[in-house]
């Protein structure tokens, strides 16, 4: 039982009631903000940490793009050499091939590599090709 401040006599006094029923409310509303406060604290360090993760895995892909495309060079390197051959040794001796037909090996000169025209090179309207067309349909 308490005593009353108005009177001093130990008794209930609704207005005390009702001033510890208001710090109560006002109690559990400071609790209740400091509640929403931390909360508001844990999601938002949450938010950090999920970025910083995010940060770390894409380096980490990154890197693995990266490995990944070296191998896929180094592979596409050693199926080139594969398919082509060693490189011909610097220091060998040439290969030299005999052609059948009794070629003596001389070099032809310049008029041999070039074809002649009929005409002595000069181009005629008789020499030229005649277009082709078709008839019929």
């Amino acid at each position: 039982m308490r005593y009353c401040p108005d009177c001093g006599d130990p008794h209930e006094c609704a207005a005390e009631n009702e001033r510890d029923d208001a710090k109560t409310k006002i109690r559990l509303a400071e609790i209740d903000a400091s509640k929403e406060i931390r909360i508001a604290e844990l999601r938002a360090g949450e938010t950090e940490t999920e970025a910083a993760a995010a940060v770390d895995i894409a380096a980490a892909e990154a890197v693995i793009d990266a490995a990944g495309a070296e191998g896929k060079a180094e592979g596409m390197e050693t199926v080139i050499d594969a398919a082509v051959g060693a490189p011909p040794d610097a220091e060998a001796d040439p290969v030299i091939v005999e052609v059948p037909g009794g070629d003596s090996g001389a070099d032809p000169g310049p008029e041999a590599a070039a074809p002649k025209r009929a005409g002595g090179g000069i181009t005629t309207a008789e020499s030229r090709p005649k277009p082709f067309t078709v008839t019929g349909q």
